[in-house]
C-alpha cells in the first residue's frame, strides 16, 4: 500500500480521543505461577478499548460512511445522500453476510470476512447503482480504515504501552490471537510504537505465535484459530498450552475456546462495555478462567518475570 494511503488515515488516528474505562466491579484473582513462560493476548477489549465493545458492533453514521467514501476518492452522485448513504450501508451488512455463508458452507463454523472484498463488491455494485462514483484514485484500504475508526472509537487499555513494553524486552514470547482484520495491527503499531506502517504484524510480538482472524477466515469461538497457535507454540518454542497464559475479556470467545486446547487463562475483567460473561451460553457454565484481572499490570503478580 503507498504512502498516500498512511497519509489519508493518518489525521484520524492522531485525532482519536481518549477514551477511559468502565469500572466492571469485577474483583481481581491471580497469584504467581512459575509455569507460565508465554503470554497471548485478544486486541479488542483485552489491550484496546473498543467504545462499541468489540469488533464487530460498530456505531455507525451517515457522516462517517460519507467521510470514509469521499478519502476512499469516490462521491455520491446524488445530493444530499443520507438516503443513498443508507443504502449504501444496507448493501454493506447484506454483503458481510453473503461472504460469511460462503465460508460457512466451507466449514468455517465463525466465519471472518475479508473486509476489503466486501468492499469492493458493495462500492462496484453502489457504481453500477449510481450511489457512487469514481472522483480519483480509489483506496478500498482507506475506505476500510476511516469507517471503521469513525465507527468504533479505540484507545489504549491504561498501561499497555508500559506493561507491552516491559514483555517486549524480556524472554518471554508474546503472541495475539484476535479477531481482527488488516488495519487491527496497524492501529497496535501506532498505539504502541507511534509508527505509521502498512506491515500486517504488531511489532514486537513474535509472528510465528499471533493469529488473526481475517487471515484464516475463521475466528473465536473457532477452537482452530487456538490449535493453530498450540502446534506453532509446540514446534518453534517447546512449549505446552499450560505453559502458556491467555489474557481475553471475553468468557466464550476467549476463555472458554483457549481452555479447550488446554491453555491457562486470564480474564480481563477492566472495561464494563467489552466484559463478556457469557451467562447464557451452556458452553461457559463449567468454565472458570485460572485468573482474573482488572488492570494490565496484574500481570506481573502472575509472571515469573517481574
Amino acid at each position: 500500500m503507498p504512502n498516500e494511503y498512511l497519509n489519508r488515515i493518518k489525521p484520524y488516528l492522531d485525532n482519536i480521543a481518549p477514551l477511559k474505562t468502565i469500572s466492571t466491579g469485577v474483583k481481581p484473582k491471580f497469584k504467581l505461577d512459575k509455569t507460565i513462560k508465554s503470554v497471548v493476548f485478544d486486541i479488542y477489549g483485552t489491550l484496546i478499548i473498543s467504545a462499541s465493545g468489540d469488533l464487530d458492533k460498530s456505531n455507525i453514521t451517515f457522516e462517517g460512511i460519507s467521510k470514509a467514501i469521499t478519502e476512499a476518492g469516490f462521491d455520491w452522485v446524488n445530493k444530499p445522500f443520507h438516503s443513498d448513504a443508507k443504502l449504501l450501508l444496507d448493501l454493506f451488512h447484506v454483503t458481510v453476510l453473503k461472504h460469511q455463508n460462503i465460508l460457512n458452507k466451507k466449514g468455517h463454523p465463525y466465519p471472518e470476512v475479508d473486509i476489503i472484498a466486501v468492499w469492493q463488491e458493495c462500492t462496484s455494485i453502489a457504481i453500477k447503482k449510481k450511489l457512487l462514483k469514481a472522483k480519483g484514485n480509489i483506496n478500498l484500504h482507506t475506505l476500510t480504515v476511516v469507517f471503521e475508526l469513525l465507527s468504533n472509537a479505540v484507545y489504549p487499555m491504561p498501561n499497555m504501552n508500559s506493561v507491552l513494553q516491559k514483555l517486549i524486552s524480556s524472554s518471554i514470547p508474546i503472541g495475539i490471537v484476535s479477531n481482527a482484520q488488516f488495519y487491527t495491527p496497524l492501529i497496535m503499531n501506532y498505539f504502541i510504537h507511534n509508527k505509521l506502517t502498512n506491515i500486517e504484524h504488531i511489532e514486537g510480538f513474535e509472528s510465528d505465535i499471533s493469529v488473526y482472524s481475517y487471515k484464516i477466515l475463521r475466528s473465536k469461538p473457532d477452537t482452530f484459530l487456538f490449535e493453530s497457535l498450540a502446534e506453532s507454540l509446540k514446534i518453534n518454542y517447546g512449549l505446552k498450552p499450560n505453559e502458556v497464559l491467555f489474557v481475553g475479556n471475553d468468557m466464550l470467545k476467549d476463555v472458554w475456546t483457549a481452555s479447550q486446547l488446554g491453555f491457562k487463562t486470564a480474564l480481563f475483567a477492566a472495561d464494563e462495555r467489552s466484559l463478556k460473561m457469557r451467562e447464557d451460553d451452556d458452553r461457559v457454565k463449567m468454565v472458570k478462567a485460572d485468573y482474573v484481572i482488572t488492570n494490565l499490570k496484574q500481570l506481573f503478580n502472575i509472571l515469573l518475570e517481574n
